[in-house]
């Protein structure tokens, strides 16, 4: 997470993928069925959430949380 923070990817990493489609600014982290999902913002990492995923295609529910998570992190950095 700190190198991704700094350097702004990740090679190499085999738990660690950048998502595709409308979600292409979010990571997700992989430890067996369990996932997390996180973008940057700025040097700030923010974590939206996470589940246990039991097929290999993300729903686009989740897609639409993450985008909903963000947006809502963006509206409340308006007043800091």
């Amino acid at each position: 997470m700190r190198r991704y923070a700094l350097d702004g990817e990740l090679k190499g990493e085999t738990r660690i993928r950048r998502l595709k489609g409308k979600v292409r600014d979010f990571w997700e982290i992989k430890a067996h069925q369990h996932r997390l999902f996180f973008f940057k913002e700025g040097q700030h990492i923010v974590i939206t959430h996470g589940f246990v995923k039991k097929d290999d295609h993300l729903k686009p529910e989740e897609e639409d949380r993450m985008l909903s998570y963000r947006k809502i992190y963006n509206d409340l950095s308006q007043y800091k």
